[in-house]
């Protein structure tokens, strides 16, 4: 499992491709699969501030399945609403058969303020 730091400002879109890969750099397959993350001012919070999905605009994006590209989009109007502050966020991939859940990965995003006018 890796760890992924996030930083964003909140007057920009965050958008950003990923590949999922083996430690010995072969692509994951993604076909069929589902990803979700999750972000929580703190990983055992109930609350979650922000939620996006591989599900049709749900953010997450697989792109290219075999190859294990997927994006990940944070737009402008989600950070204006979260406030400035870092959280604890995971990624997690469920398997095309809906059994088996794999946590890509695990880290942080800090939210800050945009550049002042």
């Amino acid at each position: 499992m890796a760890t992924v730091d996030i930083k964003t400002i909140n007057d920009a879109d965050f958008y950003r491709s990923f590949i999922y890969k083996t430690i010995a750099d072969v692509p994951i397959d993604l076909t069929g699969a589902h990803l979700r993350m999750m972000l929580r001012k703190h990983a055992a919070d109930v609350t979650v501030w922000l939620h996006l999905t591989s599900d049709p605009g749900g953010g997450i994006s697989i792109i290219d399945p075999a190859g294990g590209g997927f994006t990940v989009l944070i737009t402008q109007k989600q950070l204006e609403r979260l406030p400035v502050d870092s959280y604890d966020h995971s990624l997690i991939m469920t398997a095309a058969a809906g059994t088996q859940q794999t946590k890509i990965w695990s880290g942080t995003l800090t939210n800050s303020a945009g550049p002042s006018r």
